[in-house]
């Protein structure tokens, strides 16, 4: 009896950390305004992560980093966002990428490249979840969502934040070894240089028609 009554508490305790990560903390206009007063006049651009929905409206926070250093299989599809954010706002910024070159003498050429704006949609899928809540407090809440492969050029309003899905399809042919390349994001006429370092592992990840094993989520 003791270790059931454990698992439910454990149970709701999970529960209630996984509302604060699904809501952001509320903060009013004037502590949003104050955040973005602390971030440098210029635009501010890096890599993040594939795993973390950033809000719009808030300058982004976690470590961020000129470099991304990914390792995968071949045939495998690897992925990262970059943020642009700034508090005086971007009016156009575009994205340009180069080939992969491997220290093999090999190439993986800009057609195993996709990007794609992240755009935010108003959604209530939080008000009413299992656990206790109020459904006040999550009528709506605006989330990234959807992933726009077809806009290659885009502003950014002041004090927003605006991310861009990055992955990479290795060749299935890819040679193994270490592959650099470069990102250049182009905003309001000014370039900003990201790297981008990809070691091929000697392994391959078999086409999904020849899995027998499949899960989506």
């Amino acid at each position: 009896m003791f270790i059931f009554i454990f698992s439910i508490l454990r149970s709701g305790f999970a529960q209630d950390v996984s509302l604060e990560l699904q809501k952001p903390p509320t903060l009013n206009e004037s502590r949003i305004s104050d955040l973005w007063m602390q971030q440098p006049d210029d635009v501010q651009i890096g890599f993040g992560t594939s795993s973390v929905r950033y809000p719009q409206q808030l300058p982004p926070s976690g470590h961020f980093s000129d470099t991304w250093k990914v390792r995968g299989w071949k045939n495998e599809k690897v992925n990262t966002q970059f943020l642009v954010w700034s508090k005086e706002g971007v009016k156009n910024f575009n994205r340009l990428l180069s080939d992969l070159k491997g220290d093999n003498g090999r190439t993986i050429g800009i057609d195993a490249f996709f990007t794609g704006s992240v755009q935010y949609v108003i959604t209530d899928e939080f008000r009413d979840g299992c656990g206790y809540r109020k459904g006040a407090d999550f009528d709506s809440s605006l989330v990234a969502d959807i992933i726009r492969t077809d806009l290659f050029s885009s502003s950014v309003a002041p004090m927003n934040t605006q991310p861009v899905w990055l992955w990479i399809q290795i060749p299935v042919d890819a040679a193994p070894g270490l592959y650099k390349g470069e990102l250049t994001v182009l905003a309001d006429g000014r370039d900003h240089k990201l790297k981008i370092e990809l070691t091929v592992i000697d392994r391959t990840l078999p086409f999904s028609k020849n899995r027998s094993f499949q899960l989506d989520l």
